[in-house]
């Protein structure tokens, strides 16, 4: 189970705190891959070629996270990366953290189901997603709770 994040190279911040709940929950540091990562096996390094790096990695993710915030809405790059997990027959969860548009992701992910974290049942979803992605602590899924209302 490889997991790849796409987010907003300015929403960084959410994305390492989500990795930091990923890991409480017994998500391994290495099945999970994030471009802002400062691991280089799970991130771009700086000269490389970042193209081909993503690529590579949407190919061999099992799971596609989309963390989509008003960043996320307004980057080419990660929109266009949660079109290739979407006709890349990937397992594609669309992450809407509070404070983004609704209307906007409506318009930008039609006929994509997507969990809306502003709610406790979509936080909800978001564990159950967690559990079939091998969560196996669940007695730490406070970690996300917490993630999302800091976020």
């Amino acid at each position: 189970m490889d997991i790849f994040l796409s987010h907003s190279s300015s929403d960084t911040c959410i994305v390492n705190e989500l990795v930091l709940a990923l890991t409480k929950l017994g998500i391994r540091k290495d099945q999970i891959f994030y471009s802002s990562s400062l691991d280089p096996e799970s991130s771009i390094e700086a000269g490389s070629e970042w193209e081909r790096k993503l690529k590579m990695e949407l190919n061999a993710c099992g799971s596609f996270l989309a963390i989509v915030t008003p960043n996320y809405l307004r980057s080419p790059i990660s929109l266009m990366e949660c079109g290739f997990a979407k006709y890349g027959d990937k397992r594609l969860y669309v992450l809407v953290y509070p404070g983004t548009d609704m209307e906007t992701v409506f318009s930008s992910f039609p006929g994509i189901q997507f969990i809306d974290l502003s709610t406790q049942k979509g936080i909800n979803s978001l564990v159950n997603v967690l559990v079939g992605l091998g969560v196996t602590d669940c007695g730490e899924v406070s970690s996300i709770e917490e993630h999302v209302m800091r976020s």
